[in-house]
């Protein structure tokens, strides 16, 4: 008899036991999954078509010629539409430097830069709208 409650006293401690570790596993499991996800925002590099989107919608146009060059080092390609993003980057580079080189009066390198706001212009495809908003905000007519 004394032996049958010893048995289901350990029997009772191994299934709880089990369950400690089934619950240990879990949340192992759970924490490991949040840890990959954690590296792989980390070593995502590059910004996506959204960054850029976001962007334009605040007219932080600066921060995307950062945007673009980061991607660029990473090797990281667009489709059709993330080249016009890049092309929105690459003519407000171009045109802030036109309008200092403008301003200094260096007609040689305005001019070199004004090719390269025209390139990026016909690069732009449906987001040439926005050409007119860095115009203005340049100053540039």
């Amino acid at each position: 008899m004394q032996n049958k409650i010893k048995q289901k006293r350990q029997d009772i401690k191994i299934i709880i036991l089990n369950v400690v570790i089934g619950v240990l596993v879990f949340f192992l499991l759970i924490t490991g999954v949040y840890a990959l996800e954690e590296f792989s925002y980390e070593f995502d590099n590059g910004y996506k078509e959204d960054s850029f989107l976001y962007r334009i919608k605040d007219e932080r146009y600066n921060e995307m010629v950062r945007m673009y060059h980061e991607n660029e080092a990473y090797g990281k390609e667009f489709d059709e539409e993330g080249q016009e993003y890049y092309a929105i980057a690459k003519y407000y580079e171009a045109a802030s430097f036109y309008k200092t080189f403008s301003e200094a009066g260096d007609t040689m390198r305005t001019e070199r830069y004004l090719e390269k706001m025209q390139k990026a212009e016909e690069e732009m495809g449906a987001m040439s709208f926005v050409k007119d908003k860095i115009d203005e905000k340049l100053g540039i007519q």
